[in-house]
Formats: structure tokens, sequence, C-alpha cells
């Protein structure tokens, strides 16, 4: 649906933020190459990325490249830290975490004991960069064959009265469900022109808000 829209609309305003203005074609072009990078870095269909991020361009980003490769988008919070966020990492059981610069320190203290993960750093440098992922041209992303009810989002409770527990979406939750017209596979509903857009789930973003023409605008955490 992302791309049918940035071949439809490509310099329509998708996102703002603070920094930037990003067109539905810049949006499709850096979730594009983050989704060929990560299955260059050996995420599959039906593998767990986490992200660990505050109120940024970032969370559209991963959510898109994640579900484009029909990987399990692990949302979590940000202000989680210290065996909170540890658990919520044990439990979650991801194979990459996509994490700030500024929530670098709690996501280390936590893999004390869980052992090292591949990180992709939001702002920060050498080869977990996030920025590098989607500033380079690459190979063009594979798509899954994906049913409606595979794995597709995990969101995690609060966790006031006890441990947060995670909550497993299928792609039938996020969205409805039209025939296939012969198209095998969840993209081809995804990509059917007659639906509508899933909201994208954003966890605690409080200052989050929908503009008109199905604009996002970002502000500070």
């Amino acid at each position: 649906m992302l791309e049918k829209t940035a071949h439809r609309q490509p310099q329509k305003t998708a996102i703002i933020t603070k920094d930037e203005e990003l067109t539905f074609a810049d949006l499709n072009q850096r979730v594009d190459r983050l989704a060929a990078n990560l299955q260059q870095v050996g995420i599959c269909q039906g593998d767990r990325v986490g992200i660990l991020l505050p109120n940024c361009a970032a969370i559209p980003l991963s959510y898109f490249a994640t579900q484009k490769i029909g990987a399990v988008t692990v949302i979590l919070d940000a202000r989680l830290k210290g065996k909170e966020l540890q658990g919520v990492l044990k439990d979650a059981a991801v194979k990459l975490l996509i994490v700030h610069q500024q929530l670098r320190a709690e996501a280390d203290e936590a893999f004390k004991e869980l052992g090292r993960i591949p990180l992709w750093v939001v702002n920060g440098e050498s080869d977990e960069s996030f920025e590098k992922k989607f500033s380079a041209p690459a190979a063009p992303a594979s798509l899954p064959q994906l049913r409606a009810d595979d794995d597709a989002l995990i969101l995690y409770t609060s966790g006031t009265t006890g441990e947060p527990k995670g909550v497993v979406l299928s792609y039938r939750n996020l969205g409805p469900v039209s025939p296939r017209d012969g198209r095998d596979g969840y993209h081809g509903w995804l990509y059917d022109q007659r639906l509508h857009p899933a909201h994208v789930p954003y966890c605690r973003t409080r200052c989050l808000q929908r503009g008109r023409g199905q604009r996002f605008y970002f502000s500070d955490f």
C-alpha cells in the first residue's frame, strides 16, 4: 500500500519532523533500502525485530521495512529501563534491535545478562548506524508469501499489575481482509487499491498527531 501511494502521489508529504519532511517517494525509498538491508543481515520472514525508539521518523521507517519482508515487528516502550527492559527483551527474543542512541545505554545494560544481538542505532555511528542502512542503494528485497493469520506485530502491555505481556497481532488483525483477486499471500491484499490503510501502531508516542492528508507529525519525545 505504501508503494502504491508512492507511485500515485510521490511528492505528497508523508512525514513531518522538526528536522525534515519526507514525501511518500522518500519514505518508500528508505523503507525499500531498510528492508533489503534487513534481509542482507539475515532477517527472514517470521523473525522478530525490536523497535526501541522515542518519538521519531525512524518508527514508521522501521515498521514498514520489517512488515515488507514479513518479519514480526516488536514495539517496545522507550521508557522501559533496567530489569523491566531486560525482561521484555528476553521474552520478545528479537534477532535485531533498532534503538536510538539516547537509549543505547539502557539496551547495553539489559544485554549484559541476555547476551548481545545486532543493533541498528538511530543517530549512531560506524556500521551500526541506522541512517547508513538507507543512505545507499541496495538490491530490492524479496517479498514473502504471507497468510492473513501469520504473526505480524507484538505489542507489550504496560505491566502495571504484573510483568508486561506480549500481545501478538496477525496481519488479519491489522487491517481489513479483501478477496485476493488471484494473488497469493497477504501482499496481494496489502497492495489492493480498494483497501484502506491500517493504522501504524505507536507505543506511547504521546506527542504524535495524525494530520490531514494522511500525514504524520512528529515532535520531541
